[in-house]
């Protein structure tokens, strides 16, 4: 096992997840925590193609794993591993009974990106949205556990790990309220 920290899968989803032999076992990885199937393969197949290209993908390659920030178009440098104690800090001081809003995880992500002097790109917005529903984070009531929360971001399944769908997705990214 490689124990490099350059070489750490960087995607909290999937590093929760066994590394898939092949591509069917990626694909089972994304659904396994919390992705539906149709998702999961739209994702398989886009990373992989993008990754290894298009004859990978027909020779049913699994992505690599560890370069999964490296895929254009769909992925980007992680933030948040970066500042994990101070996001904790601010969410906790920010939770209600240990919840905060998709809102509040929205602004610790705008805090973020205003420490590294970068923009948010559309994938941080799905980053959010990604964390906030694999948390457990509720669209009717907008909350979610900051435990479950900081627990899914060190690739620990948490104990309210929700499903991922696309709708459900759209849903949360439409809740959303960007400033930066």
């Amino acid at each position: 096992m490689n124990t490099n920290p350059a070489d750490e899968i960087k995607c909290p989803f999937l590093a929760m997840a066994m590394p898939p032999s092949d591509f069917q076992g990626f694909v089972r990885a994304c659904q396994n925590y919390g992705m539906s199937y149709p998702m999961a393969l739209l994702v398989t197949c886009q990373v992989t193609t993008r990754q290894k290209g298009f004859l990978a993908l027909l020779k049913g390659e699994t992505p690599d794993l560890h370069r999964l920030d490296e895929v254009e178009g769909i992925s980007h440098t992680d933030l948040y591993s970066a500042y994990l104690s101070e996001a904790r800090t601010m969410a906790n001081e920010i939770a209600v009974d240990g919840q905060i809003t998709l809102q509040d995880l929205v602004t610790i992500k705008e805090w973020i990106a205003s420490q590294e002097n970068v923009s948010i790109i559309d994938s941080s917005k799905i980053e959010t949205a990604l964390i906030f529903l694999g948390a457990g984070g509720d669209l009717e009531t907008s909350l979610v556990s900051v435990d479950d929360v900081f627990t899914l971001l060190q690739g620990i399944q948490p104990s309210s790990y929700g499903e991922v769908t696309p709708a459900k997705l759209a849903q949360a990214r439409k809740m959303a309220r960007w400033q930066i």
